[in-house]
C-alpha cells in the first residue's frame, strides 16, 4: 500500500491561489478533495493534513473529504474544518473492508463565513444511507471521536448530533 506520497509544490501552491481568489468572492469556500488510500483505510496520508491545512491557510473554511470508504478524523484547524472523509455515503461498493457507517456534516453558509458545524451519524451508508440518532449512532460517533482526538478535536454533543470543539472550546467559525 502506497502510504508516503506528497503534494507536489506546483499543485499546492496553484491550489492556494484559486482558493485565495474564490475567498475575495464568497462568503465561504467549501472544498471536496479525493485524497487518501481507497477501501476503508482509516488511518490519514501526511499530505492529507498538509493540503488540508494548506487549503485553510489559503480561505477555505471547509473541507470535506472522500475516497476512503471509511470515516477519517475531523479537525479543527485555525478557523476551518477538515473533515478527512466522511465515509461510504451511498456509494454503491460493497466490501468486508468498508464499514457501513458515514457522516453528515451539517451547517450554514452565512455571510462572512461558516456556522457551528453539526456532525450527524449516518447507518446503511451502501445501501440507503439514514441519519441515525445518537443512541444508534453512537458507535460512529464514539469512532469519529477516537480518530480525532489526537488531532485536538473534542465532541460536545447537541440534541441528536456532535459538534466539534477545539480542545474542548467552543469556536466561532464566523
Amino acid at each position: 500500500m502506497v502510504t508516503q506520497t506528497k503534494a507536489r509544490p506546483a499543485d499546492t501552491e496553484r491550489m492556494s491561489a484559486d482558493i485565495a481568489a474564490a475567498a475575495k468572492e464568497a462568503d465561504a469556500v467549501v472544498v471536496a478533495f479525493h485524497w487518501g488510500v481507497s477501501g476503508g483505510h482509516q488511518h490519514l496520508i501526511p499530505y492529507q493534513i498538509e493540503v488540508g491545512q494548506l487549503a485553510v491557510d489559503a480561505g477555505a473554511k471547509l473541507i470535506v473529504g472522500h475516497h476512503p470508504h471509511t470515516i477519517q478524523p475531523v479537525e479543527l484547524y485555525k478557523n476551518g474544518v477538515i473533515a478527512y472523509s466522511v465515509g461510504h455515503c451511498g456509494f454503491d461498493m460493497d466490501s468486508e473492508s468498508i464499514v457501513d457507517e458515514s457522516i453528515l456534516i451539517e451547517l450554514a453558509i452565512e455571510k462572512g463565513g461558516l456556522g457551528k458545524p453539526l456532525v450527524r451519524p449516518l447507518g446503511n451508508a451502501v445501501k440507503q444511507p439514514e441519519i441515525l440518532d445518537l443512541k444508534k449512532g453512537r458507535s460512529c460517533m464514539e469512532w469519529l471521536a477516537r480518530m480525532s482526538l489526537p488531532h485536538g478535536t473534542r465532541w460536545h454533543i447537541r440534541d441528536d448530533a456532535g459538534e466539534p470543539t477545539l480542545n474542548g472550546d467552543r469556536i466561532n467559525f464566523v
